[in-house]
């Protein structure tokens, strides 16, 4: 197992992203990337790819699939 380094503005940047959402109660989907590094996975890529989602779902739409080959 390997400890997982998330910057707070990578969180930050996701709940600003997300907040819409949320407020609706409804699932955001997202993906983090990054590198290793000292044994350590560290997180320094926040993907939102365009969605669709419900209250228990998320899914991407072809857009959004081609927003995450993009990046």
């Amino acid at each position: 197992m390997k400890t997982v380094i998330c910057p707070i503005d990578i969180v930050a940047d996701f709940l600003k992203i997300s907040h819409a959402n949320t407020s609706q109660k409804l699932e955001t989907c997202a993906i983090l990337a990054g590198i290793e590094r000292n044994g350590q996975l560290v997180i320094n890529t926040l993907i939102v790819p365009s969605q669709v989602g419900k209250q228990d779902q998320c899914c991407m739409t072809e857009d959004g699939e081609m927003e995450l080959f993009e990046a």
